[in-house]
This record gives C-alpha cells, sequence and structure tokens, in this order.
C-alpha cells in the first residue's frame, strides 16, 4: 500500500488494521520528499514547474483530522532531524505543520456545515479519511481540487457505511484507481475470542458485514430486512394469549398526541426456549383524554402481565413519567390487592433517544459511550437477525412498519438518521423500547454493579463511621427510621445509589449514580410530595387520583 505508485488509490479496509497510522506515513513521506521550491518535469505539458508542496486531509469529524496529525507529530518528535525542519505548527483555524522548505500539510474536517473551509485551497496531494462518512457535497468539493493540475494525487480510505456513492463507486466501478481491500482478520492479533467479543458489539449482520469484512453488504436503506422480519411473523392472536409464569415480560410505550395516540406494546421473553414473543398492542386516542387513558391503560396492563420492566419514551411524556412514578410510589403505602403490584411502576424509566449511552467495550474493557437513538435500533434488528423476536401474522401495521423503517441520511457526527415508512413508526419505537429494556437490564454490557445501601453518616468532622440499610429492606422500615432517629447530636444525612430501593425511580438502568443528600425532613417531604412544587403535574395527579379514587383503587 505504501509502495503503491498509482496517482489513484482508495483503501477499504476493516477497523483497527492501522489506517490512520499508514495515511501518516504516507503523508510524512510525501510532505520531506517534496518541495514547491523546486522545479519538477510536467510530462502533460512538456516543461519544468514548480514541484509538489501541499497535502491536504480531509475527515468527516475533527476528532480524526487529530489523531492522524498527533500521529504525524509523534513520527517528526522521534527524529531530530525531522524536527529540526519543522517551520511552524498550529491547530487553528485548521491544522497545519509547514517545513522550512515551504512544504506543508493541512487538515480539515466537514463537520456540520461540510467541507466549505477547503474552497479556495489548493492541493497536490489529497487525502479522504472515512471518505464513506463524508456526504456527496463535501466530496465534489474536494475533488474539484484535482483540476490544480494533471499530477494531483489522490487516496481514498475508509470502512464502508453500506452506501452507494462516490467510496464505493471507486471501488467498484473505477478502473483508474487501485483497490486495497483487507478485512479486521487479517491482523494479527485476531483470535476466536476476540471474533466472539466483537459479534456482541457489533450486534447486526450489517454491522459486521461493514466494520470488520469491509464489505458493502446490502444497500443500507431499510434498516429492517424483510426476510428476518417476514420469518418472525408467527401464527397467532395477541387476544387470545395469556401470562406465562415461565416468561418475563417488558412494556415498551411510546407517548404521543392525539392524532397519533399513544402506543403500548408489551413483549414477552422465554429464558429457557429464548426467543422474544409480542404478546399485546394497545394504542390509546381518546380525545381530550389521550395522555390520562394511556395512563390508566398501563396501570390495566401492569397488573395484567406484571412486568419487570417498563421503558417511556421520555420526549413527550415526561410529565406522565412523574405520575406514573408517584401512583407506585403511594402504592408502597396503600391496602389494596393491587398494592404490590401497582408499586413496580415507581420503577418506570425513561428513555430521551438524544442522549448517549454507555457500554462496556469488549476490546480493551473500557465504557464508550454509543448514541442512544442508533443503539436502541440496532439492539432491535439484532434481534431479528438472531431470528428470536414473534409477533401476530395478523399484525399488519407492525409488519409494514418494520419493513418502511428506512436511515434516511449519516449527519456530519456520524449518527444515522431514521425515517418512517408510509405506516408510520409509533408501534414500532415501543417495540423498540421494551426490547431494550431486556438489553439495558440483563445484559453484562450494560448493567453495572452498585451496592445497593443507604448511608447515614455523622456531621463532618465529628469521627463517628456510618451506618447502612440494606438496599432490600422494606421502604416502610427505612422511612420510619429516616423520620424517627435514634437521638444524637449530629445530623443525619442520606446518600442513596441509583438502584438502592429508596432510588429506583431516579435513574434506574441508566448505569449512572446519582448521590443526592437529604436531612430526615427533606427527605421525607421530597418522597412524598416531590410534585406539588409543580403546579401542572400537581394538577394532573390530582384528576388522575380522583379518577382512581372513583374506582376505589382498583378500577379495572
Amino acid at each position: 500500500m505504501l509502495r503503491c505508485s498509482s496517482n489513484r488509490k482508495v483503501f477499504r479496509l476493516g477497523r483497527r488494521l492501522g489506517k490512520s497510522e499508514i495515511m501518516a506515513i504516507k503523508a510524512l513521506h510525501f510532505l520531506f520528499n517534496n518541495s514547491p521550491k523546486a522545479q519538477r518535469w510536467d510530462s502533460y505539458r512538456q516543461e519544468w514547474v514548480q514541484g509538489f508542496g501541499t497535502i491536504m486531509v480531509v475527515t468527516p469529524f475533527l476528532s480524526q483530522v487529530k489523531n492522524i496529525f498527533g500521529r504525524i507529530k509523534e513520527l517528526i518528535d522521534m527524529n531530530p532531524e525531522l524536527k529540526a525542519e519543522v517551520k511552524r505548527s498550529v491547530a487553528t483555524p485548521f491544522h497545519a505543520i509547514e517545513l522550512h522548505n515551504g512544504a506543508k500539510i493541512l487538515g480539515f474536517s466537514a463537520g456540520a456545515n461540510g467541507a466549505e473551509s477547503v474552497r479556495g485551497q489548493k492541493a497536490d496531494f489529497i487525502m479522504l479519511d472515512e471518505m464513506d462518512y463524508l456526504d456527496e457535497p463535501s466530496i465534489e468539493a474536494v475533488l474539484a481540487l484535482l483540476m490544480e493540475h494533471s499530477e494531483v494525487e489522490l487516496l481514498c480510505a475508509s470502512t464502508p457505511s453500506g452506501r452507494r456513492e462516490y467510496f464505493y463507486r471507486f471501488c467498484k466501478d473505477r478502473m483508474d484507481f487501485k483497490e486495497f481491500h483487507f478485512p479486521s482478520h487479517v491482523n494479527p492479533s485476531w483470535s476466536p475470542q476476540m471474533e466472539a467479543e466483537l459479534r456482541e458489539f457489533y450486534n447486526t449482520e450489517a454491522g459486521w458485514q461493514h466494520e470488520i469484512l469491509a464489505e458493502f453488504g446490502e444497500a443500507v436503506t431499510s434498516v429492517f430486512q424483510t426476510k428476518y422480519v417476514s420469518h418472525a411473523r408467527v401464527d397467532y392472536r395477541y387476544e387470545d394469549l395469556i401470562k406465562n409464569p415461565e416468561m418475563s415480560y417488558a412494556i415498551g410505550i411510546d407517548w404521543n398526541d392525539q392524532e397519533n395516540g399513544t402506543k403500548i406494546v408489551v413483549t414477552g421473553w422465554h429464558p429457557t426456549r429464548q426467543y422474544f414473543k409480542v404478546v399485546q398492542k394497545e394504542t390509546i386516542q381518546k380525545v381530550g383524554w389521550t395522555q390520562t387513558a394511556a395512563i390508566e391503560k398501563l396501570i390495566q396492563l401492569n397488573r395484567i402481565w406484571q412486568p419487570d420492566y417498563v421503558y417511556v419514551d421520555q420526549g413527550y411524556g415526561a410529565t406522565q413519567i412523574e405520575v406514573i412514578k408517584r401512583f407506585g410510589l403511594d402504592a408502597k403505602y396503600a391496602k389494596h390487592d393491587y398494592a404490590q403490584v401497582d408499586a413496580r411502576l415507581a420503577n418506570i424509566v425513561g428513555i430521551n433517544s438524544s442522549s448517549n449511552v454507555e457500554v462496556i467495550d469488549p476490546t480493551t474493557g473500557e465504557k464508550v459511550k454509543k448514541p442512544m437513538k442508533p443503539f436502541m435500533v440496532e439492539n432491535a434488528v439484532r434481534r431479528f437477525e438472531q431470528g428470536i423476536v414473534q409477533f401476530s401474522l395478523y399484525d399488519e401495521e407492525l409488519y409494514q412498519q418494520l419493513i418502511g423503517y428506512s436511515i434516511e441520511k449519516v449527519n456530519a457526527s456520524g449518527k444515522p438518521v431514521y425515517a418512517a415508512g408510509p405506516h408510520g413508526d409509533h408501534d414500532l419505537d415501543a417495540l423498540i423500547l421494551s426490547l431494550l429494556a431486556f438489553q439495558m437490564e440483563t445484559s453484562e454490557f450494560m448493567k453495572p454493579e452498585f451496592n445497593a445501601t443507604i448511608t447515614f453518616s455523622g456531621n463532618f468532622g465529628d469521627g463517628k463511621g456510618e451506618r447502612q440499610i440494606a438496599g432490600d429492606d422494606d421502604l416502610h422500615d427505612v422511612l420510619d427510621k429516616i423520620n424517627n432517629p435514634k437521638p444524637r447530636t449530629n445530623t443525619p444525612h442520606i446518600r442513596s445509589d441509583y438502584n438502592a430501593a429508596t432510588a429506583k425511580v431516579s435513574m434506574f438502568g441508566t448505569g449512572r449514580q446519582v448521590v443526592r443528600s437529604y436531612s430526615p425532613e427533606e427527605f421525607n417531604n421530597d418522597d412524598r410530595g416531590r410534585l406539588s412544587s409543580n403546579r401542572v403535574q400537581r394538577e394532573y395527579l390530582k384528576s388522575f387520583r380522583k379518577g382512581m379514587n372513583r374506582r376505589g383503587g382498583r378500577g379495572f
């Protein structure tokens, strides 16, 4: 790859093969072996012209420019003779390294505004890193620089994204490009254990083909492949199903306005037979009372299926989540038959699809952040590709939403932007949330271990130790100890981990720790009346409680 003399090269490589290292070495060789102060023979014009002098590196993201320039600087610093040739090295307004002989290397990122900053520049050697993640207008702005002269060199490198754009055409259609294709398993460190771990990390077949095998695979349009969706259709009706004691259940809710209705999907998991099954699906569209009716329906489904997890779209349902949590907390003190089941709703989890989620990288063991929305979708895609999802053959709406769901584009930060088909995507969103619940709560790559304790400590400097209440203690006992502490001269404070008995409502399932301090009175007031500080939520809860009281606490 380094010795190739072609002026048009394309590197199609899997992850962790040293692509950035190759580009850094190639750039250094060109930089220290050319000078605009020298003369070169132009074979096309048949005359002596100014020598080469400028290398341009363009990437989709600023972090990739920093990575390449950081490695170039490391290699230069290792050689005193090369280091002495550097005239200046800057990172703003763009990355640049210039030598005393006039040769220089410039680094640009396309970013949110595309590659507009390269307009007006000149280059003798152009490097496009992760080219398949650059949008077409940015690529076209860079390729226009090839008109500078007839011997401008172009090197394109990327891991395939599956798109059928410039990178695909350079690899498959352009005979003037020399292509180098290597999958990740040519890495000398490759092993069966690494393969197993990476298959867990790149959890869809398309992701494995693109990231590891460096294959284009199927054109990335539909997110869920039709053959896997069709295989998941099974001949049964939701209304014929009852709770199976061998299965655990999760509820996914996509809150929407009155026009689209709130969508609820109940999904079961059979741990012995290893499959997911959609067991009930509901749409709530009640004029003027959509959200209240949706909460009542959730309470009803919670009593029927007694799910282990309830995951909710936070975007449109932030207030409803607080109301449901409040209802679950109140149920802990109630005496009716459903009190214990209703109390589970205090553990409802709100998911912000615009946030990030922390996962464990199987190759390094370190925590890495992934965008939540792609993570949710890829988790669902993987389950379908594994052939372990079932839904009703007669659920035509969900089928059409699955096969119509597509990637509209990949934005400047590398995140896919999803688009619904003609039948929408709200039922699908609820299904995705229910599948996410099992992944977040049970996967070894997601669920961290925390000590479920509440710690009481004395005042700073009093030298007294701490006493703890175990996380599985009854909440009534915990509150009793808080509200009626033993006489002491100092003021106790409470620190709770997110999955402690008293704090599950805060960050359950997110893998993050929440630390809050209270006096006993503050803790009691916060636990019993936190919503009262918000007028909208207070009125909402008041009207909802009236409806429940009319039903005697049972209602359904």
